[in-house]
């Protein structure tokens, strides 16, 4: 766990409850007010699939919820939003939505950890592209509010699903200049997307843009430092064509901050962070602890709690 307050990576040393009955490749998001939610992202041992979830994103004490879904979702996009908040209970409650594959289709399922209860949405949504759904090589997807925006990365085709009506919007396009690709953020305050530019083989640039939610218009906002962009990756074999590169950036954001990083199995695992409200300021985040550049399973997500007191007082291992 990265602090930006402290500047400083944490080790959280999860209880051996923590293993799990499937694969180890899960998907990690986290609500708004900091609860954290596993979804298995890999093939399930089991024919019905749990989430585990923490109200607290420092608390190693993780719990799974009593109910199941039977279908279980391949190359699932996983996101999780904060529900109102019951008066019998010190938690808020939380929606999670779950977009994947079922025999060829695209489905969402939906849990509400207020009823503790499944449900399966009947609205399809519209093909963005002649693929099949491939996971985040041709897809990304980014929460603003009550709605989950999903975009095909190569042609900038968008749309968002609303959990108030539990319906799909009308497929759109990213409209703007010169970028050719993309991957969507959000900090919680809005819609950002990295486009990528490539003018050749040799010659392309990764810049942050501000997209407006009414038009779908976009507007560059900063450029990520060439280094920056180099030291992401420097893994790659020279010759590699840009894009793929590209499809393989990671991004999450929280207040002010949008982080990004490569998720290629072989990346070493660099971070860089750009904070809107300082000028749009690129750096580098420390290197991550060296026992942990080897981890075999990667997942990440922003809270958008911070808690430097807690972390102090807590039994990290820096």
């Amino acid at each position: 766990m990265y602090d930006p307050i402290l500047q400083r990576w944490f080790t959280l040393n999860l209880q051996n409850k923590m293993n799990p009955v499937f694969s180890p490749s899960c998907s990690l998001t986290s609500t708004r007010s900091g609860t954290l939610i596993l979804y298995p992202s890999g093939i399930c041992s089991s024919d019905s699939v749990f989430l585990r979830f923490a109200p607290n994103p420092v608390n190693i004490d993780w719990s799974m919820s009593s109910a199941a879904t039977n279908q279980f979702l391949f190359f699932p996009f996983v996101a999780a939003l904060d529900s109102q908040r019951s008066p019998s209970s010190s938690f808020s409650s939380f929606v999670v939505f779950v977009l994947g594959e079922l025999r060829n289709a695209h489905t969402v399922q939906l849990y509400d950890s207020a009823t503790d209860s499944w449900e399966v949405c009947p609205s399809p949504m519209a093909m963005l592209g002649p693929f099949r759904f491939m996971g985040s090589f041709h897809v990304s997807s980014a929460v603003v509010g009550r709605k989950v925006y999903i975009v095909n990365i190569h042609t900038g085709v968008i749309t968002y699903f609303n959990l108030g009506t539990k319906s799909w919007n009308p497929l759109r396009k990213l409209e703007g200049k010169h970028m050719q690709h993309f991957l969507l953020s959000s900090t919680g305050r809005g819609l950002y997307a990295l486009g990528l530019y490539i003018a050749d083989q040799t010659n392309e640039c990764v810049k942050l843009l501000k997209v407006n939610e009414i038009t779908m218009q976009y507007k560059e906002v900063s450029q990520m430092p060439e280094q920056l962009w180099s030291s992401l990756i420097d893994h790659f074999k020279k010759g590699t064509h840009p894009l793929l590169a590209f499809s393989y950036l990671r991004c999450t954001g929280s207040g002010n901050l949008i982080y990004v990083y490569s998720g290629s199995y072989f990346s070493k695992m660099r971070f860089c962070v750009c904070d809107i409200e300082d000028g749009y300021r690129w750096h580098q985040l420390p290197v991550l602890p060296a026992d942990l550049e080897a981890l075999e399973v990667r997942s990440e997500c922003c809270s958008f709690q911070l808690m430097p007191e807690v972390c102090l007082k807590s039994r990290f291992v820096q």
